[in-house]
């Protein structure tokens, strides 16, 4: 409907001889009923442009708008404002609409352009917890929002299984699958703590792996305190691992992983999340880090310093130059990140999106700088950064870490309250905003609730349905305009209108990605 009253509007400013961009016309809904269904102040934007006074040109577009379709009152309010209020047939066809087009109603026409969102990601070290479900849910809504403005979408989930969190999955799982037949195997304390790692070590074959002790003990750096420390001490556990299991390490790498992916694919099933997964290993197997490094270098934005290979990052805008390849040959996460980036350049999407927690917010700049010098000056990559959940109970704050093993994972939230509270819940804030997951109210069983009262009514609506196919045999009636005129209390008029926002409501909140819009509509 906006774009319909856009119209009217430019040609009502036609008869004044006035011609502007369909960007100029800014319409929006009102924010009070009694101020009409929507206001414009293009009389004030044009006052700026020098076509006249705000309140003469209002004027004379209110009597020009009081003429075309579909516009039951126009007035002139304050500066130079102009509210509209639409006919009573504007609002009854669009029941007539959404009746006819159903579950089409509101959704674009494919438009040909092709999107990408990358979502959750979270590394395949442990189950998924209630952050990584911020992500899969707000990530899901947002492709379902984008293939309804008519984009051909596809959701991905990025696997990092070639980098050093997976070695160190791997040894966790490996001392534990030891200490089963050997209970003096240490295990280090940047290990993965949780009680998951127990349960993967069981899933391992019985006497597969090597479990002679003896060349894994010796000589063991100290474990602490301070963390260089400790780093090097697990370091020495992943080497020692890979010297013991040779030929059966890649083995074990893919049963772990397996598993881990399993309970994760589980978790999102549950949540209606459905994506590909992407995984680290193959931008390896392609080659594609040292494709991304040598273009760089024969553009001319890469230099040597301290033996480590830098890219100028800040020539394009980042805050500093970064780090491609470390001094020891490795690279850098950034780079293997710009890699992955390219990579779903080269295959043709037009518009990437990555949701994100707010940690990365140094994320942005630096991919966005390494896509320029690659020649992707003008694509549209944009991140969603997501704030951190925290969950409420009993006025308590539940404090979780990944790595210590004490966190609440998602098939435990899911557990408690259900699906649908997860997800609502996890779409009531924008997504800067910080969520207060509250347990106690997700769990109530009363108005309070907000999904409860959406179920309740439901629930209510399904009552009627089934009624009115057991008193009249059908499951609808057919609707007509006589019907539809007997719709004039407050709240069937907010409805109506709320059914023609709707279309107007997907398209922004796709564009601004916004899932959380849909659900205050």
């Amino acid at each position: 409907m906006k774009n319909i009253l856009k119209q009217y509007i430019k040609k009502a400013l036609a008869t004044l001889l006035i011609d502007v961009a369909d960007s100029t016309i800014q319409l929006t809904e009102s924010k009070a009923r009694r101020h009409g269904h929507y206001t414009t102040n293009i009389a004030l934007i044009l006052a700026k442009l020098k076509h006249g006074a705000p309140l003469d040109l209002a004027e004379l577009l209110s009597t020009a708008l009081k003429t075309m379709p579909d516009i039951a009152k126009v007035w002139v309010a304050g500066p130079g404002f102009i509210n509209i209020d639409l006919t009573a047939e504007a609002l009854e066809r669009t029941v007539q609409t959404v009746l006819t087009e159903a579950e089409q109603y509101g959704r674009a026409a494919f438009n040909k352009q092709t999107c990408l969102v990358e979502y959750v990601s979270a590394n395949p070290t442990g189950p998924l917890h209630v952050g990584h479900g911020r992500s899969a849910v707000f990530g899901s809504v947002l492709v379902n929002l984008l293939r309804a403005s008519g984009y051909q979408v596809v959701g991905e989930y990025y696997v990092n299984d070639a980098g050093r969190q997976m070695d160190i999955l791997s040894v966790s799982v490996w001392l534990r699958y030891l200490q089963q037949y050997n209970e003096s195997v240490p295990f280090p304390a940047n290990g993965y703590q949780g009680d998951y790692i127990q349960v993967v070590a069981q899933q391992l074959p019985a006497q597969h792996y090597e479990r002679s002790v003896t060349a894994l003990l010796a000589d063991l750096p100290a474990d602490g305190p301070d963390s260089s420390q400790k780093e090097r001490y697990i370091d020495v556990l992943i080497g020692r691992m890979y010297d013991s299991l040779g030929a059966d390490m890649d083995t074990l790498r893919r049963v772990i992983l397996q598993y881990m992916l399993a309970d994760i694919q589980a978790d999102l099933n549950r949540l209606g999340v459905e994506q590909q997964w992407y995984f680290e290993r193959s931008l390896v197997d392609k080659d594609i880090v040292p494709q991304v490094v040598e273009r760089l270098k024969t553009s001319g934005y890469v230099y040597q310093k301290g033996g480590a290979t830098w890219f100028t990052a800040s020539q394009f805008g980042d805050r500093d130059d970064r780090v491609l390849v470390r001094s020891n040959g490795q690279y850098t996460y950034f780079c293997i990140d710009l890699a992955y980036h390219y990579e779903k350049l080269q295959r043709g999407f037009d518009r990437i999106v990555d949701v994100f927690g707010a940690d990365h917010h140094g994320y942005v700049p630096r991919i966005q700088a390494g896509l320029q010098a690659l020649g992707y000056d003008n694509v549209k990559f944009q991140v969603q950064l997501l704030q951190f959940v925290t969950l409420q109970q009993r006025g308590q704050t539940q404090q979780m870490s990944t790595r210590q093993g004490s966190f609440v994972t998602l098939k435990a939230l899911c557990d408690d309250i259900g699906e649908d509270a997860v997800r609502y819940f996890y779409l009531m804030r924008k997504g800067e905003q910080h969520i207060e997951f509250d347990l106690d109210l997700a769990k109530q069983r009363s108005q309070a609730n907000p999904v409860y009262y959406l179920q309740y009514a439901h629930a209510r609506i399904c009552s009627v349905f089934k009624q009115l196919e057991q008193k009249f045999g059908v499951w609808k009636l057919e609707v007509s305009s006589q019907h539809l005129a007997l719709l004039t209390s407050e709240h069937e008029q907010t409805l109506l209108f709320d059914l023609i926002r709707y279309p107007d409501v997907i398209a922004h909140a796709s564009s601004q990605l916004e899932p959380q819009l849909i659900g205050i509509l």
